[in-house]
């Protein structure tokens, strides 16, 4: 199961589209805020920012204006401290690497992809193009790995020994919040796809249609308004419009990109299904491109095969021919997880499916599951420990106390580090709300 690594990514993408969303809409006169060192801090991007915020904190700002406007130097005050953490990265030349800004990019828009049904759509939805769209991505990421390694510096050497964690718990238990049960498990979780006879039959249907526009009896148009299951593009007779490199995920691309003007490709399959591509004209790097989109469907006998191939997964486990670790790390297609073995870890059970619950509150501990479906996939889990929910203990929740003292002694260092820099550099706060 992905959702550990799912919720994390799935509240990236959420502030990320938000700040693009904002940007593409910048309704308000832009004006300068602040100066930190050499860079410009925007009204507009204290906006994006002060929407985030009161979004996280659920305030509706045509209902408290007051607070709102408050929320506005806060935000400032946020912006102008991850520029000080930025500043110092760059005199201290930190960088990252651009393998790892790409890959998080690709992740991103991806998503936006699934989420919105193509990237056409998504340039309705936001009004800016998708190149622009990766663009701010790349600078949103790269800019946050960056504080990320600072704070990872400032942090290396700080540690909470066992008297400071009964310290912290006996000055706070009386206002620590009740938590919910939890279980730390591993999952091996594997997508219901189409298997080769629905591939197939979704082939031969769009040769056949391909077939029919080769011999004059339909349009490419006709035929994308009838059959493609693109809705951004249908109406429109497939049409997508004029596109930069960079737009499409890569076999698209690479297909649309062969064409001459007019020409019609073969099947190309993608993430989201099988495509016929006709590219309208070329201009330059720039091309004008139609498809017909068919998603092929994943049938019983689909269903049927996977938990079959995750049943005979469990018995090898089970006749110890391989630890659950080895064959998560053989058959997830999760990075995160894979890395982890398909660890997944301690997690609130109140986040899982309710099927995902169930299990979990349960299944004896130390036994594998059979595969069971959720969320499109057949999985099997093995739950290594279960916790009561209630009152935090030191006993049973000492994790979690241990990282919450920590984190309050990194917050602290952190603090004290940003007002050391802030008067060593130059900041000039112009806003006036």
């Amino acid at each position: 199961m992905r959702s550990s690594s799912k919720s994390k990514f799935a509240l990236m993408v959420l502030m990320l589209t938000g700040c693009v969303s904002a940007l593409s809409a910048q309704s308000l006169v832009d004006g300068l805020a602040a100066i930190v060192g050499q860079k410009a801090i925007l009204y507009s991007e204290v906006e994006q920012m002060a929407q985030l915020i009161a979004a996280q904190q659920r305030l509706d700002p045509y209902q408290n204006a007051q607070a709102y406007n408050q929320l506005r130097y806060t935000a400032l005050d946020e912006l102008i401290n991850q520029q000080v953490l930025l500043e110092y990265a760059r005199r201290e030349t930190i960088e990252v690497k651009n393998r790892d800004v790409e890959k998080q990019v690709d992740q991103l828009m991806s998503n936006l992809e699934q989420q919105y049904g193509g990237l056409d759509q998504v340039e309705l939805a936001f009004g800016i193009s998708p190149v622009k769209i990766r663009r701010y991505y790349q600078d949103q990421i790269q800019s946050n790995q960056i504080i990320d390694a600072v704070k990872r510096e400032l942090f290396s050497n700080i540690k909470v020994s066992r008297r400071e964690v009964e310290q912290f718990y006996t000055e706070n238990q009386d206002s620590f919040p009740k938590i919910n049960p939890s279980a730390d498990f591993s999952i091996i979780s594997l997508p219901i796809s189409a298997g080769a006879n629905a591939l197939a039959a979704t082939t031969d249907t769009l040769l056949s249609i391909r077939k029919r526009i080769d011999s004059g009896a339909a349009s490419f148009e006709d035929m994308a308004g009838r059959y493609s299951q693109d809705p951004g593009s249908a109406a429109n007779g497939g049409n997508i419009g004029l596109t930069s490199r960079g737009t499409f995920v890569k076999p698209f691309e690479t297909a649309a990109y062969s064409l001459n003007d007019g020409e019609i490709s073969g099947v190309v399959e993608t993430q989201f299904g099988l495509h016929l591509i006709k590219l309208v004209e070329r201009r330059g790097d720039k091309i004008n491109v139609s498809h017909i989109l068919i998603k092929p469907v994943a049938g019983l006998q689909d269903s049927v095969a996977l938990r079959d191939s995750l049943t005979q997964i469990r018995d090898d486990i089970l006749a110890d021919k391989e630890t659950f670790a080895a064959a998560a790390k053989k058959y997830l297609l999760d990075p995160d997880l894979k890395a982890r073995n398909g660890r997944v870890g301690k997690t609130d059970l109140s986040t899982m499916p309710p099927e995902m619950q169930t299990l979990l509150s349960t299944l004896v501990v130390g036994q594998i599951s059979n595969p069971f479906p959720a969320l499109d996939q057949y999985n099997i889990v093995l739950v290594h420990e279960r916790y009561p929910g209630g009152k935090l203990t030191l006993q049973n929740n000492w994790f979690e106390l241990e990282s919450m003292k920590l984190q309050q002694k990194q917050m602290a260092r952190l603090q004290k580090w940003i007002e050391q820099q802030r008067e060593k550099m130059y900041i000039n706060v112009k806003m006036i709300l």
